[in-house]
């Protein structure tokens, strides 16, 4: 094998040397921009996992442990007391059978703090605001 040593470098060898400069900071300048992409992905990503809602088994849970409910919902709100900021609520929406609603209004709240705890504690999103429709 035969080594050749150049004596005097090309002439336009600070050409080549500025060209690839610039191409490895073009390189750069994506790289981090893919990275940037990457990273907004994940957290938007991670935002709409943290605000799926399992309802399949939910649903039939709820059928068994609460046989009343007719329907239920589950939503955010956001509330205004005109006041203050706006706030942004959890909302259990339930709608209860006719035999319920004829029970004793100490009753029928009794489960829907039942219930409420129980969806607070199977979703782990903070307190919930119940709407009886």
């Amino acid at each position: 094998m035969k080594i050749l040593q150049l004596k005097d470098p090309p002439k336009n060898t600070d050409k080549v040397t500025l060209q690839i400069k610039q191409l490895e900071d073009e390189l750069n300048l994506i790289k981090s921009n893919q990275e940037k992409e990457i990273e907004d992905l994940q957290t938007s990503l991670n935002n709409i996992k943290s605000d799926s809602i399992p309802y399949g088994s939910l649903e039939e849970e709820l059928k068994v442990l609460f046989p009343d409910l007719v329907k239920f919902g589950i939503s955010k709100a956001i509330e205004s007391d005109f006041d203050t900021e706006l706030d942004t609520l959890n909302v259990l929406l339930l709608n209860w059978s006719e035999e319920a609603l004829k029970k004793k209004r100490k009753e029928l709240e009794d489960e829907e703090s039942k219930l409420k705890a129980f969806i607070e504690a199977k979703l782990d999103k903070g307190a919930f605001k119940i709407i009886r429709y």
